[in-house]
């Protein structure tokens, strides 16, 4: 019941404007979507990122910033995928913006500290319930595949950052290889800390 709550809020606050400002607010290039431990929904836009609450009132949360993809932590903090600068922000409750990770419009792997690590092109994040964010990144070759400059977007890694600060690259528990995805269009984790991806070429998870 409670997603299907969920579903419809979002339908009618993207055909709506601000119940409780005379400001309008739009919606369009809303990619991503998180609710808070209090029912508020919050939307990652291009320019900002807009809060619903649960009775319908439409408000900008933080505007300037740009905001794809996200998840929330247990303590109402929202991690978003600013894809166009390649880095990672931390949005915290009362709504200060932190750069967590990533190198400003630098492109390349790299895994280890926050001060240093770094992510080549960053799509989708995840986070389970100890704190652990995960994302996928492109696109690192794979043993068989030449390196290219260009990001092709076919073939992603999965990019694991734990509550140390540590960046690492995902590997296969019994090959110890890196465990590459192609063309993934979703990450979730369960309460488990099980990962799931959704492929869009083969239609599966």
């Amino acid at each position: 019941m409670k997603r299907i709550f969920l579903s419809c809020t979002l339908f009618i606050a993207m055909e709506s404007f601000s119940q409780n400002t005379s400001e309008k607010i739009s919606f369009s290039g809303g990619r991503s979507i998180v609710a808070d431990s209090k029912d508020n929904l919050f939307v990652g836009l291009y320019d900002g990122m807009v809060k619903i609450t649960p009775d319908g009132k439409s408000t900008i949360f933080i505007s300037g910033n740009f905001f794809d993809f996200l998840t929330i932590d247990t303590d109402n903090n929202i991690y978003a995928i600013a894809s166009r600068g390649n880095i990672i922000r931390k949005i915290t409750p009362d709504g200060k913006v932190i750069k967590l990770a990533g190198l400003n419009y630098n492109y390349s792997i790299v895994d280890g500290p926050l001060a240093t690590a770094n992510f080549r092109s960053l799509d989708f994040i995840a986070i389970d319930k100890r704190g652990n964010l995960f994302v996928l990144d492109a696109n690192d070759p794979k043993p068989d595949e030449k390196f290219s400059s260009n990001v092709n977007y076919k073939t992603f890694l999965i990019r694991k950052i734990n509550k140390e600060g540590i960046v690492s690259t995902i590997k296969d528990a019994v090959s110890k290889e890196k465990i590459w995805v192609e063309r993934p269009e979703g990450l979730g984790i369960d309460s488990s800390g099980n990962l799931y991806v959704s492929f869009s070429d083969q239609r599966c998870i």
